[in-house]
């Protein structure tokens, strides 16, 4: 009896313990992981497809959460214990899963978290090479525009004969030598002579994210080694327009590349055309040139007035972070409370089904309703890239060379500004032709590559060396079955 009654007595005591001190706990927990839940749901539902809002994994969470709050209400405390820390532990695990994920994927405010990649800041990095003595370093980016003495100006290229630390999506930062115009060529003397093939663009054929000699604009110059590069990052159809006119008419190439991807139509939106030099309404996009080679130290001193500027009020940021004593990052939580790593993790493959996918296409292509809605998509848009093509063609036709249109796969989201392009793809390579200039036509190019995510950085959406490799040798294979540059063709080095 007196055994039977100490096995009584534990049992009352755990109990008491379950009812009055761990379950109550266990609902505080409850509520809370509900609550987190509800709020992943709810962003998901409500996030457009290019932040990776899905209501198919939105309803998922919301079923957890709904099980987990009844779970509360079972009658058997024992049966409710149990069901509470089953779904408890399947969210701490998801959230560790969140955790990990985050690591593998994304950066910290002070760098990359990996310890394999180098850390530093862009600031860091600029201030690192000034100090063992590299002449003329400015970290890359998209200047703004200033007062010139002819005007509002937006410059369209880098520091003249400067080392400009670009980007970190792959581990390293790169930094690259620009010429005397601050364009991404190897040396000065591609402005010497009439070269074969001058591509111009923006960050893609600039070769961002890649070391010197890896991009697709230098697969290009492997075979025809007289290539010009005048592409710079962030920039735009008009933009490329301004270029030609200003760069161009000494050379004579016999022909220009002009670069163009599901993005583009949006960046054409979105350039000033005044800073441009494209003035009147409409813009009628006349090849006259501003002098921009002329207006080179002018626009050094700019962009160097930019940078110091920017420098000056970025370094107290980065030392603080260095010290500590950066305030904790909301965003960096909320990203976590919202499982972020996982859903994009997750989406990578969803996207490039559907964008392969042709019975999917439909899930990715833009209703014309949607598409009214985007103002890059307008009619008006269109017809100003319509007018910078013939207008190319008209002016670069001067000197007997020829303009292609190369439309070049972009890195697969639902973001709507690529969702409209991807849509919008066949009226614009339509356009193209009706205009005349040749097009290579590369948008589905990786579609049918077994691994396609391995074309590009895994820290962004730019191609990697593999990317570069792929397009490149894409282009190249097209120039070659025309009649653009015969003469390449026959002395083209082995590749």
């Amino acid at each position: 009896m007196g055994e039977a009654k100490v096995i009584t007595d534990q049992k009352d005591a755990r109990n008491f313990a379950m009812k009055n001190i761990f379950a109550p706990r266990l609902a505080i927990l409850s509520g809370i992981a509900t609550l987190l839940l509800v709020l992943a749901g709810t962003d998901y539902f409500t996030s457009p497809a290019s932040e990776g809002g899905s209501p198919a994994f939105a309803a998922g969470l919301f079923t957890v959460a709904v099980m987990l709050f009844a779970a509360m209400f079972l009658r058997s405390r024992d049966n409710q214990i149990t069901v509470i820390i089953c779904v408890l532990s399947v969210i701490a695990a998801t959230y560790a899963a969140e955790v990990y994920v985050s690591l593998r994927m994304g950066r910290d405010e002070a760098g990359q978290v990996d310890p394999l990649k180098d850390a530093r800041l862009k600031v860091e990095v600029v201030d690192d090479l000034v100090a063992k003595g590299v002449h003329r370093v400015a970290p890359l980016g998209v200047y703004p525009m200033f007062q010139s003495s002819k005007g509002m100006l937006q410059p369209l290229s880098g520091l003249s004969n400067s080392h400009s630390v670009g980007c970190n999506e792959q581990g390293e930062w790169i930094v690259f030598e620009l010429d005397r115009f601050g364009y991404n060529n190897p040396s000065n003397t591609v402005w010497e002579s009439s070269p074969d093939i001058a591509v111009v663009g923006a960050s893609t054929s600039f070769g961002l994210c890649v070391r010197p000699g890896e991009s697709l604009t230098d697969r290009l110059r492997m075979v025809w080694p007289k290539t010009l590069n005048l592409s710079f990052i962030g920039s735009g159809p008009a933009s490329f327009l301004r270029r030609i006119y200003e760069y161009l008419p000494a050379l004579r190439p016999k022909v220009v590349l002009i670069e163009y991807n599901d993005w583009l139509l949006g960046a054409l939106n979105r350039e000033n055309l005044v800073s441009l030099g494209f003035g009147g309404q409409p813009p009628t996009l006349i090849g006259e040139r501003i002098g921009l080679i002329e207006m080179q130290d002018e626009i050094d001193a700019a962009i160097v007035k930019e940078i110091n500027a920017a420098q000056t009020e970025e370094r107290p940021r980065v030392k603080a972070i260095r010290e500590g004593t950066n305030p904790f990052s909301l965003d960096a939580l909320k990203n976590l409370m919202l499982i972020s790593s996982i859903r994009k993790s997750l989406d990578r493959s969803r996207i490039f089904a559907a964008f392969a996918d042709k019975r999917a296409r439909k899930t990715v292509s833009m209703s014309p309703k949607e598409l009214a809605a985007i103002p890059e998509a307008s009619p008006a848009n269109l017809e100003t890239l319509r007018l910078v093509l013939q207008r190319a063609k008209e002016f670069v036709a001067g000197w007997g060379g020829r303009v292609v249109f190369v439309y070049m796969p972009l890195y697969p989201t639902f973001d709507q500004h690529v969702r409209a392009g991807f849509t919008l793809h066949d009226k614009t390579v339509q356009i193209a032709r009706e205009v005349g200039v040749d097009v290579i036509d590369l948008e589905y190019a990786l579609y049918d590559h077994p691994e396609p995510f391995s074309m590009f950085s895994a820290g962004g959406g730019h191609y990697n060396t593999a990317g570069h490799k792929y397009v490149g040798d894409g282009i190249i294979d097209a120039i070659k079955k025309t009649d653009l540059l015969a003469e390449g063709n026959s002395g083209s080095k082995k590749r």
